[in-house]
């Protein structure tokens, strides 16, 4: 509208760029002067952010497709091969913890579950079917839960308990001390995507859980006793994720 191009007074103009022989799915993370970016090359980059220099690199074995996460100095990454790995600012692996396996689900499925944390837990699922608890100050598996298909889903965690999706269709509540289910949502499919699989991420305000999945449909769960309190059909394409303010 007038009011936007108004403040577009200099149209933007390209700085610099960084270039791979593979493509980028997974969303970079900026800490200080640095950018923190995994390719599907399964190259884990540290590149200056004012010239777009390579400062260092990490090589996993496997396609990375989730953003990193960073507490304090310490960088935890999915590394797309079912290891969680836990690094320095300077790319100095410190421990690597072997979870479980990852897997594409089709050609379709285009991220990995990106890890979360909270109270020197680490958060996240894999390609095979299980969302992990890892401590984040040694190699414990704290505990680990199976849906039934999938998890990219990147989990959001609220009062004790942690939602997340599965390519099962199924949104899942976890007891976040020991794992446990504390309820499940299974989302309606149809004649093309019957399972209903849920690619998207929950997002959370309030008493409701918000997600999308292939379905072209996008609810809002009651977080307490999962019941759909609306949806809304998407009629050209799935959500894979949302921010939530006053609207959605």
């Amino acid at each position: 509208d007038n009011s936007v191009q108004r403040d577009l007074i200099n149209i933007p103009g390209l700085i610099w760029k960084h270039s791979s022989n593979r493509p980028f799915f997974s969303s970079p993370v900026i800490k200080d002067d640095k950018i923190f970016i995994g390719g599907d090359d399964s190259v884990f980059r540290a590149l200056d952010l004012l010239t777009g220099k390579p400062l260092w690199e990490v090589k996993t074995n496997g396609s990375i497709r989730s953003a990193p996460l960073i507490i304090n100095e310490m960088i935890y990454l999915n590394g797309g091969d079912g290891v969680l790995y836990c690094m320095d600012s300077d790319g100095i692996i410190i421990r690597k913890v072997k979870a479980g396996e990852e897997k594409k689900y089709d050609f379709a499925d285009y991220h990995q579950s990106s890890p979360v944390f909270f109270e020197n837990i680490i958060f996240f699922g894999l390609g095979d079917g299980f969302v992990y608890a890892v401590d984040s100050e040694n190699d414990d598996i704290k505990w680990k839960y199976q849906t039934g298909s999938v998890v990219h889903s990147t989990p959001v965690i609220d009062n004790g308990r942690l939602f997340i999706g599965s390519f099962d269709g199924n949104v899942y509540a976890l007891n976040l001390s020991d794992g446990s289910l504390l309820w499940k949502f299974k989302t309606v499919g149809h004649m093309y995507i019957p399972i209903g699989e849920v690619q998207g991420s929950p997002s959370l305000r309030e008493d409701l859980v918000y997600l999308g999945a292939r379905v072209y449909i996008f609810y809002a769960l009651d977080k307490e006793q999962a019941y759909c309190h609306w949806n809304k059909v998407i009629k050209k394409g799935s959500v894979l994720t949302s921010i939530l303010n006053d609207t959605v």
